[in-house]
């Protein structure tokens, strides 16, 4: 539960119970503040609106200051699009964290219809590389080969994260 403060210089938000307390020594308030006693403080209830729908690799969210509506708080947030040098090393983070097992790999290739393909480009790979794919106990994003068979096949970066996000509900 979020509160904020009018202040005769504008809002203070947030604005902690534990800071109500201390603004206001004087008073003893219950274990469980009552939103509706806290306004006579200059204290407003600001209800925890969900933030909207977003990418959070592409995509900033900022929660602005509450506006009032309506005689009620609500929050406000901004979704914009992330620097393009943020969005490149949003991805190398997500992918260097998306595992999936050997399973899962096979059964979102041949799903998307590039088992067969796939299975021929590794069976010409260099042997680590087929000793890694056919021994793995699991298939990470960010294994060089990935990106090798992915280039092989024509396969861009977002199709091959496209294939580990399915690869993980499987």
């Amino acid at each position: 539960m979020a509160y904020l403060r009018l202040t005769p210089t504008g809002v203070e938000y947030p604005y902690p119970p534990a800071k109500i307390r201390r603004d206001c020594p004087q008073i003893s308030f219950p274990k469980t503040l009552v939103p509706e006693r806290l306004v006579d403080f200059g204290v407003h209830w600001v209800p925890d609106d969900p933030p909207p729908a977003h990418d959070p690799v592409t995509q900033d969210l900022e929660e602005l200051p509450p506006t009032l509506r309506d005689g009620a708080w609500s929050r406000q947030w901004q979704v914009t699009d992330a620097a393009p040098t943020v969005v490149t090393e949003r991805l190398a983070q997500w992918r260097a964290t998306m595992r999936v097992s050997p399973r899962q790999a096979r059964l979102a290739l041949r799903q998307a219809g590039l088992l067969g393909t796939v299975t021929a480009w590794i069976a010409q790979a260099d042997e680590a590389t087929r000793i890694e794919w056919e021994f793995a106990i699991e298939i990470r994003r960010d294994w060089p080969p990935i990106a090798q068979c992915g280039a092989a096949l024509g396969l861009a970066e977002a199709q091959l994260d496209g294939l580990f996000a399915l690869a993980a509900t499987l």
